[in-house]
């Protein structure tokens, strides 16, 4: 177990963007095998890398993994380490990049219900109604749809 993760973590930064994208599909199983709270600690410097990743596909799979991570993360763990992530997610330039992040926020509410969602959620969609530019500041009316 202790080989498997720096061999994954040399894979998500593959130069080729399909190893990167396979990598994501393959992280629900790797969890299980070594743990979510041992992946995630190891995986949180290389998820803000792919998170500005040049190619697109590579950003909307980080998308469905942060999901996850947040659903097994404490509250804290998420505000710190998360709520960035996200929120460069949902400001992607990419259409798909922002509908799958604000996919994300549908998951991560029906898992952490509506206290939670009010508390860590809410305050970041509505954080992109200031936003510059029109399509980051129409993620807060999807972001409110999904939540």
């Amino acid at each position: 177990n202790d080989h498997l993760v720096p061999v994954f973590l040399t894979l998500l930064r593959d130069e080729n963007s399909e190893v990167r994208v396979a990598c994501f599909s393959a992280l629900d199983e790797l969890s299980k095998v070594v743990g979510l709270d041992v992946l995630s600690q190891s995986l949180f410097p290389t998820l803000n890398e792919l998170v500005g990743d040049k190619n697109f596909r590579v950003r909307v799979s980080a998308c469905d993994f942060v999901a996850a991570l947040a659903k097994a993360l404490p509250d804290a763990d998420f505000t710190t380490r998360l709520s960035k992530v996200i929120t460069e997610l949902i400001n992607d330039k990419v259409f798909a990049v922002r509908d799958a992040a604000i996919s994300s926020l549908r998951t991560l509410a029906e898992s952490k219900g509506s206290p939670w969602t009010e508390r860590n959620l809410l305050p970041l969609v509505l954080g992109q109604q200031s936003q510059m530019n029109y399509l980051n500041r129409m993620s807060t009316l999807f972001g409110l749809t999904v939540i």
